[in-house]
């Protein structure tokens, strides 16, 4: 029969989706990262919080009790066990993952040294995994591509377009907000090569939509005269379908090592976009913030972004904890590879994006298991570089980083629900982005908090 989840599971999982949501609105304001003005914003981790600890090595990871959706074929190892001389499956093991992300940033003006705190809470991910049928399983959910979120401040003179001359002071301040999310499902199976080797494949589908609101406020800085202040506003709203696929190959080294290999990234595809445009003036409420008055121009047209390709190589060398008095071990590396230079905006490209590459490595170590709770922890460790695919005036943004995993099991205290495993996932990351040749750097900190519940079902009701 079905087996039920437990009140204090929902429980805790209603309570991490609902602060970050709740959160989010407290906070999001003071989010400011100036980058994500350029292209579709700051990228969000595509890897769950297992990998990032890790230093973001996913592509050859397979899990049971956890979800990889950066390589759908993971997603035919989620366990399932066969009936007694058959084919058919008995039962399976369901997984549910859901995540925050805490985000904190120290933006340092290179030529000032001043120093600008930041902080943000956003939501991570939710996904639901589960088998089929035996070797065949399938994932599903929600989650964040991209976010923007900048607020700019500028001294400007005002000047006459025919002769150049100046007319006045003012105050500018450019304001950005949005991003991209993706509701995803997708398939993965697997496939015995030889008792010592896997092949997998899977696919993910999903839709891509959100949003990109782009403001411009000019004040002038008149001592004689009011004027109400001047707007710019574009919302640009995306939406359109994406695909990618994965493979992974496993194969046994010795009775105690293994090897997985994998390939996963998406080809470039084209998304819809409708933009408004509004030119015209404004008041500054005290209680409603912005408030537009006169109408100088408002259009609304249709387009097209090309969403970029992607690709990405790895490996993962393991020996599992085959019990609790032994040790068990794996590290591994990922290569990932960004063409920005398929990106376009309504065919036209984008000079401020370039290709960009990222390695990652990173492992993870399950001590002995012992009575102490810190021995039944399982400890990750990881590091990664490479290149932002936004630049500044034709300037590298060089990024590197590293990160820290924790793994924290939930003792289970229900004898009827035996089956049930429950983990708390930690993540910190810590990125450097830019240098002191730019106007901006930034210092990055990321807490992960994620919740996993794996349990088995479709377990087939008994009769005496």
């Amino acid at each position: 029969m079905f087996k039920k989840i437990s009140k204090k599971t929902v429980l805790a999982a209603s309570i991490l989706i609902a602060f970050s949501s709740i959160y989010t609105n407290a906070v999001n304001a003071q989010e400011n990262s100036p980058y994500s003005r350029f292209g579709l914003g700051d990228k969000a981790p595509n890897a769950n919080i297992i990998n990032r600890g890790m230093g973001g090595v996913a592509s050859g990871f397979v899990n049971p009790s956890t979800i990889n959706y950066t390589n759908p074929a993971s997603y035919g190892f989620f366990q399932s066990i066969k009936e007694f001389n058959s084919k058919k499956m008995l039962n399976g093991r369901m997984v549910f993952d859901v995540g925050v992300d805490i985000t904190g940033r120290s933006l340092i003006n290179t030529t000032s040294k001043e120093r600008f705190p930041a902080t943000n809470i956003q939501f991570s991910h939710i996904m639901i995994g589960m088998p089929l049928k035996n070797n065949w399983g399938m994932a599903f959910g929600l989650r964040p591509l991209t976010s923007i979120k900048y607020s700019q401040r500028a001294k400007v003179l005002v000047k006459d377009p025919s002769t150049n001359a100046v007319i006045d002071s003012g105050l500018a301040n450019y304001d950005g907000s949005g991003g991209l999310n993706l509701a995803s499902i997708g398939t993965g199976y697997k496939i015995g090569l030889s008792k010592k080797m896997t092949l997998a494949l899977g696919v993910n589908g999903g839709y891509i939509f959100g949003r990109k609101n782009a403001a411009s406020r000019l004040n002038l800085h008149n001592d004689s005269t009011e004027f109400n202040g001047v707007l710019y506003e574009n919302q640009t709203n995306y939406n359109g379908l994406y695909f990618d696929a994965g493979l992974q190959l496993h194969t046994q080294l010795s009775d105690k090592l293994f090897l997985s290999l994998g390939a996963n990234g998406a080809w470039k595809q084209k998304l819809n976009t409708t933009t408004e445009k509004f030119a015209g003036t404004y008041i500054q409420s005290e209680f409603s913030g912005v408030v537009k008055q006169d109408t100088v121009s408002y259009t609304v047209t249709d387009g097209n972004i090309m969403y970029p390709s992607a690709i990405t190589m790895g490996f993962i060398l393991e020996k599992p904890q085959l019990s609790y008095n032994k040790t068990g071990w794996s590290v591994g590396m990922d290569y990932t590879q960004n063409k920005w230079s398929d990106y376009r905006v309504n065919n036209i490209a984008d000079n401020n994006l370039k290709n960009s590459w990222q390695i990652k490595v990173g492992g993870e170590f399950q001590p002995i298991r012992k009575k102490s709770y810190f021995s039944n922890m399982n400890y990750r460790l990881g590091y990664f570089t490479g290149p932002d695919y936004v630049t500044f005036n034709n300037k590298e943004l060089k990024s590197n980083g590293f990160s820290l995993g924790l793994g924290m099991p939930l003792t289970n205290y229900n004898p009827n629900m035996t089956r049930q495993a429950s983990v708390i996932n930690l993540a910190f990351e810590y990125l450097n982005r830019g240098n002191n040749s730019l106007p901006i750097k930034e210092n990055m900190y990321r807490i992960s908090v994620g919740f996993s519940l794996s349990d088995i079902w479709f377990q087939k009701r008994k009769y005496d």
